[in-house]
């Protein structure tokens, strides 16, 4: 990252640095794009693509030509975003998550810009406690922050959410924002074009700067909350949890946020709205954040969180694909394909949660992941030694735990 930054001047800890060009050149757009390829799970390089159709994999054979001509339009100021795809994500109970993917040479540049301004605004994103894409916010160092405000009498706990924030941010306001706060030019003309992305308001869900803008857009809410000294707060995008010494300060806060919410556009659940918007009582070590529950320094998963990554990482998994087929051979390449979709959801989801304790609730859900595979296997005209090696091979939600 240090590589994308020149710096001419000093950043101040209340705004950011005005005097900070944003360079991209080739050689950064190379980095950027091999970090991205790395990060990127096997089975999604042929499938994921955008609206021009091309894949991570098929850019990547090609890298070295189409960097070349990103980099010559971005030098001319004529690049442009194109449009974006959508992609609905079923949620169990819930209206469907819609997310909006972009072509893979837009979410190369997008990455560039976002790592910058991340960088550029980490210090403040931090001094008033926003979490997610800040560096040095991780939840679990927040969780065990939760413990000492505990200690200091902060046992009243303010949670609420914003009610479909993304799609209700305001492109005229957060255009009015970004230009106050970014001073450089090709920035701008670049943010410009990313508004254009999508003829809707709000801002997409799925590209690489959606976080950074989800954060700038209420900076100043945060700075708001950051100078009530009664209170001790962290928001997570659209979550918010304020810390207080009394019931009164915690409804205080709470028509607090609804008016600053307000006066942006957006608005949060009433308070009684259950797992919505409440004030909980943290007494006996014990609190309940972002569904990890803090037990007396343990980091425990809540139960909800077990039930929703076996409805939506192992349910969806499509057991009927190798049902239907007849030979051996399409069978077990059937199945080491279904494995190794699995193998990446079970990284991704213990990975997100590698900070808790949760070595004995994983080994009961290996336990029931291989009472599924059984089932299975058993419906499969396949000789039981193929079952028992694959068996054998069946990833473990424990293994990628201790890796972790």
């Amino acid at each position: 990252m240090q590589d994308i930054i020149e710096e001419v001047g000093v950043a101040t800890p209340t705004s950011p640095p005005k005097y900070v060009m944003f360079k991209i050149t080739e050689e950064i757009l190379t980095k950027t794009w091999r970090r991205i390829y790395r990060e990127k799970p096997l089975r999604k390089r042929g499938s994921d693509r955008g609206v021009d159709n091309i894949t991570i994999e098929k850019f990547n054979k090609n890298a070295f030509i189409f960097i070349k001509d990103i980099n010559r339009q971005l030098v001319g100021d004529f690049f442009k975003f194109q449009p974006l795809k959508k992609r609905q994500i079923p949620r169990k109970g819930k209206s469907p998550r819609i997310i909006q993917i972009p072509t893979v040479r837009d979410r190369l540049v997008q990455r560039v810009m976002a790592e910058f301004l991340n960088k550029q605004f980490s210090i403040i994103f931090k001094n008033n406690h926003i979490v997610g894409s800040v560096k040095g916010m991780r939840v679990e160092r927040i969780l065990r922050r939760a413990l000492e405000y505990n200690m200091q009498g902060y046992k009243f706990v303010l949670k609420t959410d914003i009610i479909n924030y993304f799609p209700t941010i305001s492109k005229k306001r957060l255009s009015k924002i970004f230009f106050r706060e970014v001073h450089d030019k090709k920035l701008r003309l670049l943010f410009t074009q990313y508004l254009k992305q999508s003829k809707e308001d709000g801002i997409p869900q799925g590209t690489p700067l959606s976080p950074f803008m989800s954060n700038l857009y209420l900076l100043k809410f945060d700075q708001v909350l950051n100078r009530e000294k009664a209170i001790k707060h962290f928001r997570y995008v659209d979550d918010l949890v304020v810390f207080c010494k009394s019931d009164a300060d915690a409804k205080r806060i709470y028509k607090l946020a609804i008016k600053l919410f307000r006066q942006v556009g957006l608005v949060i659940h009433p308070l009684g709205t259950v797992g919505k918007t409440y004030i909980d009582i943290f007494e006996n070590g014990s609190i309940d954040i972002l569904g990890v529950v803090n037990k007396h320094g343990r980091l425990l998963i809540k139960p909800q969180k077990y039930k929703e990554f076996i409805q939506e990482t192992i349910t969806p998994i499509q057991f009927k694909s190798c049902l239907n087929l007849e030979n051996h051979q399409t069978i077990n390449i059937a199945l080491d394909n279904l494995l190794n979709n699995l193998n990446q959801r079970i990284n991704g989801w213990v990975g997100a949660y590698r900070f808790c304790d949760m070595q004995k609730s994983l080994e009961i859900l290996d336990n029931l992941m291989l009472v599924m595979f059984k089932r299975l296997l058993s419906k499969l005209d396949l000789p039981k030694a193929d079952q028992i090696f694959f068996l054998r091979k069946l990833p473990k939600l424990v293994n990628a735990y201790k890796r972790n």
